[in-house]
């Protein structure tokens, strides 16, 4: 990445709306490298747009969302066994801090969700 990105408004608005449609385009992918390398016109790599979202806010927004839909798309592939069952689970520990029930050893770090009801 160079030394430093500076995107104006106009410049971080059209790159947000590059990510969606490129993921509305693309279903097959995955991974956000390959929604990086797909945007034509940007020269961008995970980590660049990484430090793009953590540096604009509209950025971060369209970041946020291609991760909760490659994410999605990940685990809809897999139950659908479309991809390899242990790849799968893989992909989503390493990219999604995704954990096995059993790798959990503190029961007070995990959050759970409010009965029906609760407020």
């Amino acid at each position: 990445m160079p030394a430093e990105l500076k995107y104006t408004k106009r410049k971080q608005a059209e790159l947000a709306t590059d990510i969606e449609e490129f993921l509305d385009k693309n279903p097959q992918v995955l991974f956000i490298h390959r929604v990086m390398r797909g945007l034509k016109g940007y020269n961008l790599n995970a980590d660049s747009g990484y430090q793009l979202a953590q540096k604009y806010e509209i950025i971060g927004k369209a970041w946020t969302f291609m991760r909760e839909e490659l994410e999605c798309r990940l685990i809809e592939k897999g139950l659908n066994r479309e991809t390899d069952s242990s790849l799968t689970k893989f992909c989503l520990s390493a990219n999604y801090s995704w954990k096995e029930k059993s790798e959990v050893t503190n029961i007070d770090a995990i959050d759970t969700m409010p009965e029906f009801g609760d407020e």
